[in-house]
């Protein structure tokens, strides 16, 4: 039991995080040697063994939650990063019952939310920006987000699976002189399942209870998830509830306080003078070519805070022919400007990815075009020799762009001081 009781969470993490991949390598090593029939135990022996594991995992987690032995971390993570992870997750789920899974991170919402004394937020504003990097626990919010949308899956037979992100922000008491902002994380999963009876919705979050009787026949658990969820979202100093309706589906939601990390000497070091110099009073126009609706909104809000104009677009040629309509338009002048003051594509995109469009533009002659690849999953040599001026790795820090933006800026004034007059400049990249 001890050993069960350290490694509980590890496990339900793997159970999650690895059960496609493990789908997937089970179904090569058999798809040789045995026939449907047999397949069909293989199937049925992992769906008993990952009940069971999730049995073990919700007892234990509840035992710890009851003996107060479970804790909460305060690091820093990005809250992006593990919504898409619990979205990847649960992907093959949704597959294999034809559910439509999406998440919908940082537009803004009039929600009617509501604190831990069940009372709507007063003084709230809503914020559509979330933090990129904030301070909490990733493990224990993957674990509620995780059991939300295991619920919601495993109740829905058609239809869909939706998360919610966004943000808000509320100010202290002013009767206590309390003015200070304080901001929160709401996340929504809702789905088009069979819904829950309002009588059962004032017991549901309670231990070993479900919806029905007939829950625990036709779909099993144990009843202690939503309990889990309700006792850890209250140990991050959040609140959790639910408002549904029979045969119309359900909406589980958790707000959190959020707070972000103060830059640290080696955050400091690494973003280096951008991270603690003034904002420069030049604006940028800068073209964002992304297919990835989420990373879109998320670098566009990067740059606007920063105070540069975007444009967005959704492949590379879409790029290509944005900035080759930008040209002709200003043809007619006799100095042609340079509309756009640096492209961040993406190396994956369809249609055409970045790296083809990054040779093509080339080839036309915008060599001056500062070209920043986005990607975790080259080097930087690989993109000097491929035609990119400099890279930023996936996921994004804000510290990384404005470093690269103003180092862009830096080269810009140096190369115009070498051109003085000529009313154009040359950014200086060379195919080695």
């Amino acid at each position: 039991i001890d050993l069960l009781e350290s490694t509980s969470v590890e496990a339900d993490q793997d159970r999650h995080e690895t059960k496609e991949s493990k789908d997937e390598d089970d179904e090569r090593q058999v798809s040789g040697v045995m026939n449907e029939e047999q397949k069909g135990y293989v199937k049925l022996l992992r769906s008993s063994a990952e009940t069971l594991m999730t049995v073990i995992s919700d007892v234990l987690d509840y035992s710890k939650l009851e003996a107060g032995h479970m804790k909460i971390e305060c690091i820093p993570f990005e809250p992006l990063s593990v919504m898409q992870g619990c979205m990847a997750a649960v992907r093959g789920s949704c597959d294999e019952k034809g559910l439509v899974l999406k998440l919908v991170y940082g537009e803004s919402r009039n929600l009617n939310i509501k604190n831990q004394n069940g009372l709507p937020f007063t003084n709230r504003k809503t914020s559509p920006i979330i933090p990129f990097r904030i301070l909490g626990d990733p493990n224990r919010l993957r674990q509620v987000v995780l059991n939300l949308l295991s619920n919601a899956i495993k109740f829905t037979s058609f239809g869909s699976v939706q998360v919610e992100v966004s943000s808000f922000v509320t100010e202290g008491n002013a009767d206590n002189n309390d003015h200070e902002l304080r901001r929160w994380m709401h996340v929504v999963v809702k789905d088009t399942g069979t819904g829950i009876s309002e009588k059962n919705q004032k017991t549901i979050f309670q231990k070993y209870k479900q919806a029905a009787v007939s829950v625990a026949r036709t779909h099993g658990g144990t009843g202690l998830g939503l309990a889990i969820c309700q006792t850890l979202v209250e140990k991050m100093g959040g609140s959790i509830g639910v408002e549904s309706e029979i045969g119309k589906g359900s909406s589980f939601w958790f707000t959190l306080p959020i707070s972000t990390p103060r830059l640290s000497s080696m955050d400091a070091e690494r973003a280096g003078p951008s991270a603690t110099m003034k904002q420069d009073t030049k604006s940028f126009t800068i073209l964002v070519a992304e297919d990835n609706k989420i990373n879109q909104k998320l670098v566009g809000n990067m740059l606007k805070r920063m105070g540069h104009k975007v444009t967005l677009v959704e492949n590379g040629q879409l790029a290509i022919d944005l900035i080759k309509q930008e040209r002709n338009s200003n043809s007619h002048e006799a100095s042609v400007r340079r509309v756009f003051d640096a492209v961040l594509m993406d190396i994956q995109m369809p249609v055409m990815d970045g790296l083809e469009a990054t040779r093509r533009l080339r080839a036309m002659g915008y060599r001056d075009l500062p070209i920043l690849g986005l990607t975790a999953s080259m080097k930087r040599s690989d993109y000097q020799e491929l035609g990119f001026d400099d890279w930023l790795p996936k996921p994004i820090l804000m510290n990384d762009l404005q470093l690269k933006l103003q180092q862009i800026r830096e080269r810009e004034s140096q190369n115009k001081a070498k051109t003085s007059g000529t009313g154009m400049f040359r950014w200086g990249w060379s195919r080695n």
